[in-house]
Order: C-alpha cells, then structure tokens, then sequence
C-alpha cells in the first residue's frame, strides 16, 4: 500500500523535529533503546540523524515507545495513539498480504485510519487528497460490486436523484459519507437510498445530502 510509505516519510518529519526537543541524547535513548534487538542491530551503525533510513515498523515502535513525552509534546490526542496502534497492525498486514492484495473493504478501513493518524501527524493538504480520493475510489468499486451481487428491490425517479456508485455526505451527520448502492421505495413519499459505508450499509432518506468535495 503506497499510503504506508507516505506514512514513514510522515514520520520521519514528525520525530526529526520532536525527539531533539524532549532529549538531547535522543538517538541513544529515545531511538535506539526504544527498539527490539533485530531493529538496534541495524540502526546502531547508521548515521546519528538517519531516521529516514529506518523501516516504517521501527519508526512505529520509536513514536508509539515516546508516546507520553510526543503527546505531551505535540499535544496529540488519546485517539491519535489508537490509531497508531492500528497503524502497527496495518503495516503487519499489508507486509504479509498475498500477492493479489487484500479485500477492498479491509484497504478501505485502512486507509482510513491512515489517513485519520496522518491529519493528526500534520500531513499537507495534497497527502490527505490523494488518500481521500484513494476511499472515493474504493467505495465506488465496494459500491458497484454490491449492486451487481444484489440488485436493489425497487428503482424509482425522485426530485432530487442520485446515481448509483455517486459518494454523498448526508445533510444530518456531515462524518457519514458513503456510496449509493441502490434505490429503495416502499410506502414512504420519498426515495430511500440504500448506501454503503466503510463495512457497514444503512438506508437513508438523502434529501439535503450533497456529494462531499
């Protein structure tokens, strides 16, 4: 997954800066310390500020080891450091996946943790995009393969239409995006559209709602 190189490269920046600040004999004690044997054995014979040349699973163990002093720091959140421990477990993941890749829902979940530890680490705006259109992507494709396994009961014309596979943000919970799947009537006035999200599928009224930019 390229998103979790964009992540070491992240990181890189995000310790380079902080890990001075809280020490001045960081590498020692705050990298090299922090680090299983297999990782020391590496990194003791590198530079002293080639962070850069560390794996991205030893980059995580240094940030996720230095948390108190980095939260303390860099003001983070106690949800940034969940999802620093899920980011551990995606690395693990993705660096045993078979070679055809994992499920689209799984890459979905986690690019978008990724993307929500990335804000917090102070990604630019150009990073975030490319992850976000990334998701776009991925539930149009969740989106398109689900309405093929099971075509909605009823299709009907609506005022304010929308298209299958079309990513909206609903009006009432601006956090709820989402695919069309499908559209569903019953005895309501209104066109009910069934959407998905993440791994989860809801129906909603979608009056109000607008495609987020």
């Amino acid at each position: 997954m390229k998103t979790l190189n964009t992540l070491n490269t992240q990181l890189v920046k995000v310790l380079s800066q902080a890990l001075p600040n809280i020490s001045l004999d960081w590498r020692q004690s705050l990298v090299l310390e922090k680090l299983t044997f297999q990782q020391q054995t590496y990194a003791q014979n590198l530079p002293i500020a080639a962070l850069e040349q560390l794996d991205l699973a030893a980059l995580l163990r240094v940030t996720d080891q230095n948390w108190y002093d980095l939260s303390q720091k860099l003001n983070f959140s106690k949800d940034v450091r969940n999802w620093l421990k899920e980011a551990q477990t995606i690395r693990n993941r993705w660096a045993h996946a078979p070679a055809g890749g994992l499920p689209d829902e799984v890459y979905y979940r986690d690019l978008d943790t990724l993307e929500r530890l990335m804000q917090a680490f102070g990604a630019d705006n150009g990073t975030l995009e490319t992850i976000n259109q990334e998701k776009k992507h991925l539930l149009r494709k969740l989106a398109d393969a689900e309405s093929k396994a099971e075509p909605p009961k009823t299709e009907t014309s609506s005022p304010e239409t929308f298209q299958l596979g079309t990513v909206v943000r609903l009006k009432a919970d601006l956090n709820k995006i989402g695919a069309i799947i499908g559209a569903l009537t019953g005895g309501d006035t209104e066109t009910r559209y069934q959407v998905f999200s993440g791994s989860r599928y809801f129906c909603e009224s979608l009056l109000g709602a607008s495609q987020p930019q």
